[in-house]
Formats: C-alpha cells, sequence, structure tokens
C-alpha cells in the first residue's frame, strides 16, 4: 500500500509540519527528518509506536532525538506535530490530543 503525505493545518492556515522543519537549525538532522518521513509512503514505518486516540509517533534517532506525531486516514498520513526533547514531548501531550479532535471533524465534514 502506497501512502500520501499531508500536513494537518491549523483552521488559520499554518502548516505546523512546516513551520517546525524550517526553524530546525542542524541540516544533518533536517534532512534524516524529511528522509524519514518520505520512507512512509511505501509503509515503511520503522521506529514508531501507537500513542493513543488514533495518534502515532515516529521516532528519529539523530542528534537529540525527533518525534513527528502522525494519524492514519484511509491512505493517507496526515502530519500533525513535531518535537525534540522529552521535556516537550510530555507538554505538549494535550496538544496532540486537540489537534487529532480537530482532524477528526475536518474528515467526518468531508465525507458528508
Amino acid at each position: 500500500m502506497m501512502y500520501e503525505i499531508r500536513h494537518y493545518l491549523t483552521s488559520s492556515g499554518r502548516d505546523l509540519y512546516t513551520e517546525w522543519l524550517k526553524r530546525q537549525r542542524d541540516n544533518t538532522a533536517r534532512v534524516a527528518i524529511v528522509r524519514r518521513v518520505l520512507r512512509m509512503i511505501p509503509g515503511n514505518f520503522g521506529d514508531h509506536k501507537f500513542c493513543h486516540d488514533g495518534v502515532w509517533e515516529l521516532r528519529i534517532d539523530v542528534g537529540a532525538g525527533y518525534r513527528i506525531y502522525y494519524a492514519i486516514a484511509g491512505e493517507q498520513i496526515i502530519l500533525l506535530l513535531c518535537g525534540g526533547a522529552s521535556a516537550w514531548r510530555q507538554a505538549h501531550a494535550a496538544e496532540r490530543y486537540r489537534i487529532r479532535l480537530c482532524l477528526l471533524a475536518r474528515l467526518e465534514g468531508e465525507r458528508t
């Protein structure tokens, strides 16, 4: 199965994934992150785990370590949030859940 990568956009049109990626100063890490996301297209998820409520965590062991949170809707992978250190991941658990709820509402609206 081939997946399509999509980016979650906030209600104001912000692309959180692209904004986060552009802020990364470490070019080696940025390349590793992009390559890892592209590997998801043919279904090669590598080191990942289920978090909760349809949110998955893609773990990228480069530099300080990075995480990309995503959801799967049919044949689409929707990139939700990204982050680095463990403290960031713990602090943004509620944000991941809120974004997932917004995404579900949008997907439900597209079906009707």
